[in-house]
Formats: C-alpha cells, structure tokens, sequence
C-alpha cells in the first residue's frame, strides 16, 4: 500500500437547501462527516487537497471545481455529490441540484452530470471515483445500468450510485445523515470483520448493498471499468488476521495468474473460498479462467461453481467470455454445458452469443448447434436455439 499521493485530488458537495425544491437537511452533515475519513486511517486518500461546495451557488460553481480537481489529480480522483437528482425531461438525462434549481427549468438551472463526466474523462487521474447520493444516480452511466454497453464508459472509472434509473434516494426523517451516505460513513468507520487489511471498493459496494437491502431501502448501483473494483480504498478497521494454519487470501496479481494454470477443482475451490469475504477478487479470477482456459476445463468449472452456490461470479464474467471467445467455442461449451449442472448458465450463455456476436455469427451459431456434434442431443440443441432464447431483460 503507497502512501497518500499530493497528485490526488477530492470534490465533495453537498446540496441541502432549495428555493424550489424540498430541503435535505440530513445532506449538509454528509460532506464534513466524509472528509473527515478522508486521511488515515481510513480512506486511502489525503484530506488536504480536498475542496468541499455545501449549498453551492451556481451549477458553473461545481463544474469549475471538478474541472479544476481533475486537470491536477494524477494518482486518484474522487468525486462526491449529495442532494437532489434531476432529469431534464426532453433528454432524459441527469442533473444535479444546487439551492437554485428549478424542477420546471432542469437544464438551465441545474448541473448536467454531462459536464461532470466530461471532466472525468479528460483527467490524467490513474483512478477516478464517482460516488452519487441521489435520486435517478445510475442514469449518470448514460444506459440501462445492466447493459454490457455500459462497459464503454470511462476507463479507469468506478461509479457508485445510491439509486437505480428509475428509483428515488432516501433521506429517512430524524436520521443524521441520507440513507446512502450514512451507511457508507458507519461501514467505512466500523470495518468488515475479515482477514483482509484493506476494503476494496468492489468489497464497499457489496456490503452497502446487503445493508441497504437488509433494512428495505435502495439497492445501490455500480459500474467499473478496468479492475477498479479490486483497488484497496480504505482501511479496514475491522480487520482480523487469519487464523493460524490457515491458508491467507492471495492478493489479485497472483489469485488472477494462478486462474490460467491450477487444476479446475483447486481452482474452483479458491473461488469458493474467497466468494464471501472478496467477491470482486473471485468474480476477477473467473474471467481469467473464462477467457483463457480450454473449453474442456470451462465445463468443468462451470459445474463446480454451480453446485457450490458460486454461479453469481460465472454469470457476470460471461460477457467477457463471449467476446473472447470464436462462435464455434462458445457453441462448444453451449453443447457441453446441457449435460451438467449448470444448465441455466447454457441458456445465459446462449442468450448473451445471440446478443453480442456480429449478425453472421448469431447466424452461424443455430447451425453450428444443429451440427453432427449435437446430433445425440436433438432436444436440448433445438430446445436452447437462438430463435426460442429468452428476451433481454430491461433494467428498472
């Protein structure tokens, strides 16, 4: 772990008080209570070069502060915003509130998140973190949160956003600060009992949304672009060393280079041990071994991860897989697949070759499963044909 870097740059705002919208009193603790965490022994991230906007005066104010945090944030960039979220109703796209905005005026009164990103995506920042507390947050990816076209956006970027496209944020009356941000702050404080030292953001969001959802409120959203998910973003403070004897967790490098090599059911087991404790660790070791393994040994690790509860790791590593992979081996995987366990990740599978393979190979891939191969098994090769695969399915 490196220390602080001065190339790092923060931007925390807060907007808690309008003239045409409803107050969010709870917002204005939320920026003071984030920065505090902002050095050790928390959040990976010093506190000096940290410009905080509670109850900005004009949309040009935050975008002015972004920009500039971003022209000198080489190592990491970490941009924060609490209050109302906006959508302009003739483009659909989001804004974020300052005292002044007007629901009836969204475009000229308000911050369009455009500009944000803009910013974001011209910045030398190794790392850029967006984290949203507001309503609408998620349409900040510019698509439906679960389309795999939403992996185009900025690389080096991973965004957090307390509520789906079509949901509101919450700040519960008499609570001191949002839904959201109060989880964050009490997680960051109080830790994850665990053998690892440092969360990872992959590991924050996580357990945001088991806590969030446990307590009936917004599932959070993310998206993350280039193994961001996998940094170490804040100490641990409920951090408990591995029990004598017992194996540690390896770190990412050498989990992710022994997914290419060890024996499937090692491998399998690995995955299953770090599923719980290092989602985003395992999830990574799966599109490594999706990506570069014999088809043979896919099967094999398919049915393995099924039967132990793990297929959440395989199903959002297929996406990488489809597009890693020619037509006929995912055709040949498809075959295969019927015949085990994970039947359901076949259908997925299916679903997703039909979806993001070029049109001649979506055409191919019905002849390619109707081929002498798949002559001993009619049924299940006609039944999983593109033409009857399910339909996509639209995020709320």
């Amino acid at each position: 772990m490196y220390d602080p870097a001065p190339a790092s740059r923060a931007v925390l705002v807060g907007a808690s008080t309008f003239t045409a919208l409803d107050d969010l009193p709870a917002v204005q603790a939320n920026v003071p209570a984030l920065r505090s965490l902002l050095g050790d022994p928390v959040l990976h991230l010093a506190a000096e070069p940290c410009q905080t906007l509670v109850d900005p005066a004009s949309p040009r104010e935050v975008s002015a502060a972004v920009r500039a945090a971003a022209r000198e944030a080489t190592d990491t960039l970490l941009v924060y915003y609490a209050g109302h979220g906006l959508i302009d109703p003739g483009t659909g796209l989001l804004h974020l509130a300052v005292p002044d905005s007007d629901q009836d005026s969204v475009f000229d009164t308000a911050v369009p998140y455009e500009w944000i990103k803009r910013s974001i995506e011209t910045s030398g920042a190794a790392r850029r973190i967006v984290i949203l507390d507001c309503c609408y947050s998620a349409r900040a990816f510019g698509v439906q949160s679960e389309s795999v076209a939403a992996l185009a956006e900025i690389d080096g970027t991973y965004l957090m956003a307390a509520a789906a496209e079509t949901a509101v944020a919450l700040s519960p009356p008499g609570e001191p600060h949002t839904a959201f941000t109060g989880e964050l702050l009490e997680l960051l404080r109080s830790g994850v009992a665990s053998p690892n030292e440092f969360l990872d953001l992959d590991a924050v969001f996580d357990q945001l949304s088991r806590r969030l959802q446990a307590k009936g409120r917004p599932r959070p959203q993310s998206l993350c672009r280039n193994s961001l998910g996998s940094w170490p973003f804040a100490r641990n403070n409920a951090y408990q060393p591995a029990p004598e004897g017992r194996t540690p967790i390896p770190d990412v490098a050498r989990a992710l280079d022994a997914s290419r090599t060890v024996p499937v059911p090692v491998l399998a087991a690995q995955i299953s041990g770090l599923s719980e404790h290092r989602p985003a660790t395992a999830t990574e070791m799966v599109h490594t071994a999706l990506q570069h393994r014999p088809v043979t040994d896919l099967v094999r690790l398919f049915a393995a991860l099924y039967q132990a509860g793990c297929q959440r790791h395989i199903e959002a590593a297929l996406p990488a897989l489809v597009a890693a992979r020619t037509v006929q081996e995912c055709a040949d995987l498809l075959e295969q697949l019927l015949a085990t366990p994970a039947e359901d990740g076949a259908v997925a599978l299916l679903r997703l070759t039909a979806e993001l393979k070029p049109a001649a190979d979506t055409v191919r891939l019905p002849r390619l499963l109707s081929a002498p191969a798949c002559a001993n098994t009619p049924r299940s090769c006609s039944r999983h044909s593109p033409s009857r695969a399910p339909s996509t399915r639209s995020s709320t």
